[in-house]
């Protein structure tokens, strides 16, 4: 299952390129990819394997811009020699970018949002099997604005690696799970 969400809206108004001007943009994403494999006992494998990019950018020439770069990558396996096997991948990511220049010489104001939740689970009982999972994940947020009274920029970058695997025969229940969570905020106002 993979989901992708993507937002984005960009206001501006020019009452004299001289006098007065604003500008506004907000960007906003939201990710959930992840698999599930089950092996119900006897001789069989199964392998999954997922890879997403995604790349967001909006710019008001001269005034402000904003860029949002993911990658997400990951693959599952499974394999049984008469065992109950389960391999689970779940990777959600939600952002949000905003970005607000009121006039040529007075308020800007940035604010720039993560949040990731990557989970890996390997189960396995009444037999011999292995599984494992791995899961990768890349992001990169942009954005930077200015007026005659300065500039700004803000940058998140977050870089994440899970793996969980189990091999060997099996007492009644086995398993192995790694969780990893991520909160960003970043917040600027020039007055």
């Amino acid at each position: 299952m993979t989901r992708v969400r993507t937002v984005s809206l960009v206001f501006a108004v020019v009452l004299s390129p001289a006098i007065c001007f604003a500008i506004e943009q907000t960007q906003s994403t939201q990710l959930d990819v992840g698999d599930h494999i089950l092996l119900d006992q006897g001789v069989q494998a199964a392998d999954v394997v997922q890879n997403l990019a995604v790349a967001n950018e909006q710019v008001i020439e001269g005034a402000c811009g904003e860029g949002l770069l993911v990658n997400i990558g990951g693959t599952g396996r499974a394999s049984s020699e008469g065992a109950r096997v389960g391999v689970l991948r779940s990777l959600g990511l939600t952002t949000w970018q905003g970005q607000l220049i009121t006039g040529p010489c007075t308020l800007k104001r940035e604010d720039q949002n993560l949040a990731f939740h990557g989970l890996l689970s390997v189960g396995m009982n009444e037999g011999r099997g292995q599984g494992t999972a791995l899961q990768q994940l890349v992001v990169v947020g942009d954005q930077g604005g200015g007026n005659f009274n300065g500039t700004m920029g803000a940058t998140t970058s977050v870089l994440g690696l899970q793996n969980a695997a189990l091999t060997g025969m099996a007492r009644p229940l086995d398993g192995a799970e790694t969780q990893m969570q991520v909160e960003t905020v970043q917040s600027q106002i020039h007055l």
